[in-house]
């Protein structure tokens, strides 16, 4: 597997000549919205990619293999040796047709050999529970799926650049990743922990909890931060709570907005329906999860990856982690030979947990690394 990468920077321009990598399948940029709304830009990343497949998306920030920018673009070139890569594009008219486009794409990528697909959409206008799931409807199993949902601060939605068209707004892209001798290691970093055991809401009142169990909800959580050396306001982000399903499985996560010390209680990001069971959680920044077949190692088991994507949800800077922390704990997994790229977005999607939850305040960083046995 070949693997080359460049920057973009307004005090630099390209970091190296942009020559189209010889034999290069696919190229990859991250970029700010404003730098891809550039119809030069979008030319000299087309240019760049020549014959190879081009995939753009807008970010919070970009990752590389050895910084982190918020206003740049990083462009990462793809040649795989035995194996092949494809695409496959949607546009969602509306949210409610995120399942649907799903299945579309996952189908138009089934072909022998398919290992795993990297999905990017946009987060804006996608449902990334019912995307993710028309993508396994439509898929093979076995096939992995990870990747993000994009996210634009300062726009209307996230820009898209392919090699022949661009986008704003409903855009899907999935990437086929096929070959034999392909080996994807995929996961997360990052996780939410259950603390203290499931409770019920005895009073709310729309987006303020006053009571769990009876208990004043206030003084409750006050009393689990301090446990963990936290306090409230400060580290709210850190200490959501969970409204759980009918079979205890956390469908929503609440995260605190404002404390009511009248009243003792808690003001959320949304309703807290009375007689829903609740959970109050923690977030553990440093957490891996991987998925099954690469096993819950701190290294990562296989070779040694030559290219990883990395994938930092919203949450997590808002639980207090830095790009510049994220990139250097995984060049900390992935070792000092894989190169990295990504971008920051509304939130990652990994194959764990199992079933995955998409969740934009999850304190998670996705990977994908490749390589070629």
């Amino acid at each position: 597997m070949q693997v080359r990468q460049w920057w973009w920077r307004r005090s630099t321009g390209w970091s190296t000549p942009r020559t189209p990598p010889t034999g290069a399948q696919l190229v990859v940029a991250f970029g700010a919205r404003s730098l891809l709304d550039d119809p030069l830009r979008q030319q000299e990343l087309r240019d760049l990619a020549g014959d190879a497949l081009l995939l753009a998306c807008s970010g919070t920030s970009q990752y590389g293999d050895a910084s982190v920018d918020s206003d740049a673009i990083v462009a990462t070139a793809l040649q795989l040796e035995r194996g092949r890569v494809t695409m496959a594009t949607a546009t969602v008219e509306g949210a409610s047709a995120s399942r649907q486009a799903g299945y579309s794409v996952g189908g138009t990528l089934v072909g022998p050999e398919l290992r795993h697909v990297i999905v990017i959409a946009d987060g804006l206008h996608v449902d990334a529970a019912e995307l993710h799931r028309g993508l396994i409807e439509g898929l093979p199993p076995g096939v992995t799926i990870s990747g993000g949902m994009a996210a634009d601060p300062t726009g209307p939605g996230p820009r898209l650049v392919l090699e022949d068209r661009t986008s704003t707004a409903g855009w899907v892209a999935a990437i086929g990743l096929t070959g034999r001798g392909l080996h994807v290691r995929s996961g997360a970093i990052g996780a939410w922990e259950a603390i203290g055991p499931d409770r019920l809401i005895t009073r709310a009142e729309g987006p303020v909890l006053f009571e769990l169990d009876g208990e004043p909800a206030l003084a409750l959580h006050r009393r689990y931060l301090k446990a963990h050396g936290a306090s409230l306001p400060r580290d709210a982000a850190r200490f959501p709570i969970a409204l759980l399903d009918d079979r205890g499985y956390p469908t929503i996560i609440r995260s605190i907005l404002n404390i009511d010390e009248k009243g003792g209680g808690l003001v959320f990001a949304g309703e807290m329906p009375l007689g829903r069971r609740a959970r109050l959680l923690k977030a553990n920044l440093d957490a891996l999860l991987v998925a099954p077949a690469a096993g819950p190692e701190e290294s990562l088991p296989g070779p040694a990856s030559a290219v990883a994507l990395l994938v930092a949800g919203v949450g997590r800077q808002l639980a207090g982690r830095t790009p510049a922390d994220d990139l250097a704990r995984a060049r900390a997994l992935l070792g000092p030979e894989c190169v990295l790229t990504g971008f920051g977005a509304f939130a990652g999607i990994s194959p764990v947990p199992t079933p995955p939850r998409i969740d934009p305040s999850s304190p998670t960083l996705a990977f994908t690394a490749l390589s070629e046995l």
